[in-house]
């Protein structure tokens, strides 16, 4: 595989990165968070973890590819999402709002 590939690859795990954080930060501002905790498969916990793999898959193409700044984004992206599962599991609703505020001024990008 070159470099021109890996870059591509790692672009694309880092944008279902995005696209899932989004998706999730969407969904926080949308339902209630008992709707989101009788969320069962996968449930967001399940989805932060698989996030999480991913995104050690990207900091080592982001090392192949001299981008790690790359992969940093990604484990940030990655952080709000597992906050925002911890708080979802848990029942606390002072927490989801913050981590979705917090993750609402993201650019995304």
């Amino acid at each position: 595989m070159n470099i021109e590939q890996k870059k591509s690859i790692t672009a694309s795990l880092y944008d279902k990165v995005l696209q899932t954080a989004n998706e999730l930060l969407q969904s926080a501002k949308k339902f209630h968070i008992s709707y989101l905790q009788s969320k069962s498969d996968p449930t967001y916990e399940e989805i932060a973890e698989l996030i999480d793999d991913v995104c050690k898959i990207i900091v080592v193409l982001c090392e192949d590819v001299d981008e790690p700044e790359l992969g940093a984004k990604a484990f940030e992206y990655c952080a709000y999402v597992k906050n925002m599962a911890i708080a979802i599991k848990e029942g606390d609703e002072t927490a989801l709002e913050r981590y979705v505020e917090e993750l609402d001024r993201k650019s995304f990008l």
